[in-house]
């Protein structure tokens, strides 16, 4: 039963088909419940090869014994950079509810490789629940956010590192995650997912400053705007957030964001959702994309 919510766990986090915030859930620094749900789109081959990665470590995980796991843990004692083996013993401490023993291991990997793509390809197996069940954060998920504010900050040009780091303090500091995923964007300006990260996270916080505080927000986007799921911000940060896009003069994120809110309402119009915020922020999509033209055509006319 564990591994069969596991595996679905993973379907949900990867592909996003449907993901739904109920009116009790609360985003990290608010008081406000904000209900929403995330209508991703279909999962690209790249999303399936990731999915099926992941399930198969669960499964071997989930095969191994308690007397297996001793002895795998004495091999990699002995090779500590097996990483394959590391992450078949995350998996069975992570479907066994071992928390201290699995913590040990995420701690290494952050220590060791900061880099690594297990933070995001299989973060079901490598990420730290955000609380105990008493909504107080654990010491190891304390520890592992100081690590990682720790890394990010040892290597501030490794958008890797960055991009890890961003997923890991996503939900209890969206602030400094979204201040990652920039200094990602700095790292390697010619990387187009960065942008779109950036600006898939500024376009839904644009579409909070119109909702009404009652109805439920839909949000979607095309395969490329869920590659990394958008970091939640609090209401007070939306508006920062959209004052901040009204007076940039950064083309490139402006035209972005004004994209993706005109094309996330084209695609919400399609099933038929009436919702006034949707309309509202496709104008503003539209005077953003304007905008960012203009300032192409100033900077072409220099």
């Amino acid at each position: 039963m564990r591994l069969f919510r596991s595996i679905c766990a993973v379907i949900g986090s990867i592909c996003a088909a449907i993901l739904l915030f109920l009116p009790g859930s609360r985003l990290a620094g608010q008081t406000a419940a904000r209900p929403y749900s995330v209508r991703g789109p279909r999962a690209t081959p790249e999303m399936v090869l990731r999915m099926e990665r992941t399930r198969a470590i669960l499964v071997e995980g989930w095969k191994i014994t308690p007397a297996e796991a001793v002895q795998l843990e004495e091999k990699l004692a002995k090779d500590s950079e097996d990483l394959a083996l590391r992450l078949r013993l995350m998996s069975y401490y992570v479907q066994q509810v071992m928390h201290e023993k699995h913590a040990a291991h995420v701690v290494w990997l952050i220590q060791n490789h900061p880099d690594a793509e297990a933070f995001w390809d299989a973060s079901i197996i490598t990420r730290m629940p955000v609380t105990d069940g008493d909504g107080k954060a654990s010491a190891n998920e304390s520890r592992v956010q100081a690590l990682w504010k720790e890394q990010a900050n040892r290597l501030p040009s490794n958008a890797k590192v960055l991009r890890n780091a961003a997923y890991a303090v996503a939900v209890t500091e969206p602030a400094l995650a979204l201040q990652y995923v920039k200094a990602a964007r700095q790292a390697e300006p010619g990387n187009a997912e960065w942008i779109t990260w950036l600006a898939k996270t500024y376009a839904d916080a644009i579409r909070w400053t119109y909702w009404d505080e009652r109805s439920m927000m839909a949000f979607t986007g095309d395969t490329a705007d869920y590659r990394h799921l958008p970091v939640r911000l609090p209401l007070p940060m939306c508006q920062s957030v959209r004052k901040e896009v009204e007076t940039s003069t950064d083309a490139a994120l402006i035209g972005a964001v004004g994209d993706m809110l005109i094309r996330e309402a084209r695609l919400l119009a399609r099933e038929g959702n009436p919702a006034t915020d949707v309309e509202q922020a496709a104008r503003f999509g539209e005077a953003l994309a304007e905008r960012a033209r203009a300032l192409r055509a100033m900077a072409a006319g220099r």
